[in-house]
C-alpha cells in the first residue's frame, strides 16, 4: 500500500527544509526519510486534496469576477436601450448611449442626473474589470518566472552524486561541481572541517562527517571518527564567503 510522509528532521535533512512530500510503496520498506533516515511524520490524501482546492477555488473566484463584471456592463446598455426607446421626449440616442460606455464625447451638450449616474457606474466597472485582469496577469508572470527559475536549479544540481576531492571522498547532494545539501565527506588525510570555523576543529585521516553541506562547506551535523564513533556535533554557520572551498 502506497503511503506518503514529511520528514521533520529540519536544518539536517534537505527533504525536511523544503517540506517534499516522500512517497513509499514497498509495505515492506521502511517509513522513514531516504536521507536522513528519520521517521517520516504520515500525511493524509484529505489534507493535500484540500491543499489543491483551495488553489482551484483562487482560480474560480477570478473568473467569476470577470462574469459578473461582464454581465452588469450587459445589463447598462439593455436598460439604457430600452429607456431610450421609451421616452418620447428624450434626446439621447444610440451614439449618446455608445459615447457612455466608451467614455467618448457625446453630441448631447448636457446629461441627464440618471445618465450621469450610469456613466459613472460604466467607467467604474472597466476600471475594476482592468485591475482584476492586470493582477490576473500578474500573478501568471510570478508562477512563469517561478518555474523557470526552478528549472534552472535542477539543471545545475545533482541529488546522490560522488565527487572525488584532493583530501578525501564525498557522496551526496551536488551544485554547480561542489558539495551542497545533504552529504557524506570522508577524509583520506587530516585536514581542518572548515577553515572558517572559530574552533579550528580538524579530521584525521579515515575520518568522516555526515550533515549538511553549503558552497562546499560543511555547516552543521556530525564528526566520526573511522571507526564510526561519534566525536562530535558541529554546528559551524554558513560561511560569509561566496568562494567554495578548494577542490
Amino acid at each position: 500500500m502506497q503511503r506518503k510522509g514529511i520528514c521533520k528532521n529540519v536544518g539536517i535533512c534537505n527533504k525536511a527544509n523544503r517540506h517534499e512530500t516522500i512517497i513509499i510503496n514497498d509495505d515492506n520498506e521502511p517509513f522513514e526519510c531516504p536521507e536522513c533516515h528519520e521517521p517520516l511524520e504520515e500525511v493524509k490524501e484529505d489534507i493535500m486534496e484540500e491543499r489543491s482546492g483551495s488553489r482551484n477555488n483562487k482560480k474560480t473566484g477570478v473568473i467569476a469576477l470577470f462574469v459578473i463584471v461582464a454581465l452588469i456592463i450587459i445589463g447598462v446598455l439593455v436598460w439604457l436601450f430600452m429607456r431610450g426607446g421609451e421616452s418620447s421626449d428624450s434626446n439621447t440616442s444610440v451614439k449618446d448611449v455608445a459615447s457612455v460606455v466608451a467614455n467618448e464625447p457625446s453630441e448631447t451638450q448636457t446629461d441627464s442626473p440618471e445618465l450621469a449616474q450610469v456613466k459613472t457606474d460604466s467607467i467604474k466597472l472597466e476600471q475594476e474589470g482592468a485591475v482584476a485582469i492586470q493582477q490576473t496577469e500578474d500573478n501568471k508572470v510570478a508562477t512563469d518566472n517561478k518555474d523557470k527559475k526552478s528549472s534552472e536549479t535542477n539543471i545545475v544540481s545533482q541529488k546522490n552524486g560522488k565527487l572525488s576531492l584532493s583530501y578525501g571522498s564525498y557522496s551526496g547532494d551536488i551544485k554547480g561541481g561542489y558539495p551542497d545539501g545533504m552529504g557524506r565527506l570522508t577524509y583520506s588525510k587530516s585536514r581542518q572541517i572548515n577553515k572558517y570555523d572559530s574552533k579550528g576543529r580538524m579530521a584525521d585521516a579515515g575520518d568522516y562527517v555526515i550533515g549538511e553541506f553549503v558552497r562546499g562547506f560543511f555547516v552543521q551535523g556530525k564528526h566520526y571518527d573511522s571507526d564510526g564513533n561519534l566525536i562530535e556535533t558541529l554546528m559551524i554557520g554558513v560561511p560569509v564567503s561566496n568562494a567554495y572551498d578548494q577542490k
